[in-house]
């Protein structure tokens, strides 16, 4: 339902700090919250501006400016020249942030699991890390569980190039001439980039990618079952932010109720292993029940999960006394100048 208040307007702010001016596209003005119950953590500034920038590239360049002096995220792709800055302090917080790109297997071409096996098989993650992401993530291995946690089995395979063994694959499922299919993402960080590369891959087995890449309201539509492309389509980029454990990520793209399977993945193997994953409650039960889980996704490969990049923040070198998460989640009560 629309909301019909002024809130925007009234809010009295939050933790530490009250509202000053709220200004609609612009930015934010944030006071010292006198009366906060922890004394420590009143903010040490007199203020706090926040500005609001309509893309990465605006960001960057306000930043480069100087028109602010802390930038909580940006891409590799779209902040590289920050990382060479000597006047720029990076802050790298690794992460499960991801790109999923599934494999909708329910209809062909991918209703074959060879056939998403070899697409796998076909992706050169090496260059992804080293040249699309500079390096700033952890490789993926076809399943939510990044490196970053704990629960992660360490003794399972990790999947690499192998583009004879996927024409094999391919040939064996009947295609070995190759097949069209569209990939569809939006305009989003790096993903209309991720998605050449994956043409460029995938075209070593003649597979052939037409690239449909839209504004995020067109891929995303309502976010139901029939509207939308990230749920509809063949095959599909979408993002994913970090989370602290697992559980979303295996749960909402990968059940066979899942809200948000665009694979329309449907194992009750899988279900059962999410089930006992979940009801661990000792490190070692939880390894032990991701280790089947990694192992059965790798077989049945209905997303790839091909790197899990770091949450990088910027501060000028002149500031100090930020706490940032791989969430996004931001403390600049004890920020100031040094």
């Amino acid at each position: 339902k629309d909301y019909e208040g002024d809130w925007e307007k009234t809010f009295i702010g939050t933790g530490p700090w009250k509202l000053g001016e709220y200004r609609p596209g612009e930015g934010i003005t944030l006071l010292p919250n006198e009366q906060y119950w922890d004394p420590a953590r009143r903010p040490l500034s007199e203020k706090a501006e926040i500005v609001f920038f309509g893309n990465e590239q605006s960001l960057i360049l306000g930043f480069q400016g100087n028109q602010v002096d802390y930038v909580v995220q940006f891409s590799v792709s779209g902040g590289k020249a920050l990382l060479t800055d000597p006047t720029v302090v990076t802050t790298e917080l690794k992460s499960s942030a991801h790109r999923q790109c599934h494999l909708r297997g329910d209809i062909e071409p991918f209703n074959d699991k060879r056939i998403r096996q070899a697409v796998a098989l076909l992706v050169n993650r090496t260059n992804l890390v080293n040249g699309l992401l500079d390096t700033k993530t952890d490789i993926g291995n076809d399943s939510p569980f990044a490196p970053v946690f704990p629960s992660t089995a360490p003794d399972v395979r990790q999947r690499e190039q192998n583009v004879a063994e996927a024409k094999k694959l391919l040939e064996a499922a009947g295609v070995a001439d190759g097949f069209s299919v569209t990939l569809s993402t939006w305009q989003g960080f790096e993903m209309p980039d991720y998605a050449q590369l994956l043409q460029q891959d995938l075209r070593q087995a003649n597979i052939r990618l037409n690239l449909s890449i839209t504004d995020a309201g067109t891929y995303y539509g309502d976010a139901t079952y029939g509207n939308s492309r990230w749920l509809d389509s063949q095959m599909g980029i979408t993002e994913y932010g970090h989370r602290g454990v697992p559980n979303v990520l295996l749960g909402a793209p990968l059940l066979s109720t899942g809200t948000w399977n665009g694979a329309h993945f449907k194992n009750k193997t899988y279900d059962k292993l999410f089930a006992d994953y979940t009801a661990a409650i000792d490190l070692d039960s939880q390894r032990a029940a991701s280790k089947q889980i990694q192992e059965l996704l790798l077989d049945e490969s209905p997303i790839l999960f091909t790197y899990f990049y770091y949450f990088l923040s910027g501060a000028k070198d002149y500031v100090a006394g930020i706490d940032t998460t791989a969430m996004g989640h931001t403390d600049v009560s004890q920020a100031g100048f040094v």
